[in-house]
């Protein structure tokens, strides 16, 4: 997909991927493992299967009317006009606001990346690999560009950090459980002001939205199972598009969520998982 600015997404898994990494920098649908470095180590993530890329290209792209795009085939990994930023974003499965230490280039310089595995496995139709095992393979692919680049060394830590517990009004929330047969659970889509869902749990509506309050959202609601969610509310970031979307006259989000759907916001502070850049560098020439 080729966005200039990116106003869609789409996930089957709760974790985000680089299409909401790419939405929250524009105010990131979708990375690898390498051994720890002896003298600082690396962020660890789920056990990933993959191995590594045999090439990498990363080139600076200062094309200004450049849009970004993304492409994830198998055995290439293609990323244009993205930033430091948005990459560790997606390698580490954290939201911009919980990256630490990196240098005044990372959101602002973009690259254009492209990594292949010259002779990359046969797909297993019988046995395809699990959400959770596409997850940890795609941050694994990413980490490695990283690593093998940007000579990348970071480590995981849990600050304290103002956040959103989500609570549900005193006379209880707007949706019910959703009734789609169990293939059909998972999928969630947004553009400009608009959020629909079918069969998601409230945590994962709690990640989703934490990329569009600013602030990390932990589901405290108690509330079990999956849901079918709607939602539609005026985003502040981009109210220049709002008049031509029909969103001007729609409340902020955290006022939409309360009315439409039940669901209140309340601040707070809780342990949040960061990431901690030790020391990152300029990419080497390809």
């Amino acid at each position: 997909m080729v966005i200039t600015e990116l106003s869609l997404r789409c996930s089957r898994c709760s974790h985000l991927r680089l299409a909401t990494a790419l939405l929250c920098w524009i105010a990131a649908t979708g990375a690898y493992a390498q051994a720890p470095s002896a003298s600082a180590p690396q962020a660890q993530t789920q056990q990933s299967s993959f191995k590594g890329f045999d090439v990498i290209s990363v080139k600076q792209n200062k094309r200004e009317d450049s849009g970004m795009s993304i492409s994830n085939a198998r055995g290439t990994f293609s990323v244009t006009n993205t930033t430091l930023t948005v990459l560790l974003m997606n390698a580490y499965d954290v939201r911009d606001t919980c990256v630490f230490g990196v240098p005044p280039w990372a959101g602002k310089l973009r690259w254009d990346v492209t990594a292949k595995v010259l002779d990359p496995p046969a797909a297993n139709k019988d046995h395809p690999p699990s959400q959770q095992q596409e997850n940890a393979d795609y941050e694994a692919e990413v980490r490695n560009i990283l690593f093998e680049r940007f000579g990348l060394k970071a480590h995981i830590e849990e600050k304290q950090l103002p956040v959103f517990e989500m609570v549900a009004v005193k006379s209880g929330v707007k949706f019910h459980k959703s009734t789609a047969p169990a293939e059909k659970h998972g999928f969630w889509l947004q553009k400009f002001g608009e959020f629909t869902a079918t069969g998601v749990s409230l945590s994962s509506f709690a990640e989703i939205i934490t990329y569009d309050v600013g602030r990390t959202v932990i589901d405290k609601t108690g509330l079990q199972g999956d849901y079918d969610l709607s939602l539609k509310w005026s985003p502040e970031e981009q109210a220049a598009n709002a008049e031509d979307s029909g969103a001007v006259d729609r409340p902020e989000i955290i006022t939409a969520m309360q009315e439409q759907l039940g669901l209140k916001l309340v601040s707070g502070k809780d342990p949040v998982k960061t990431l901690v850049v030790d020391s990152v560098n300029m990419p080497t020439a390809n």
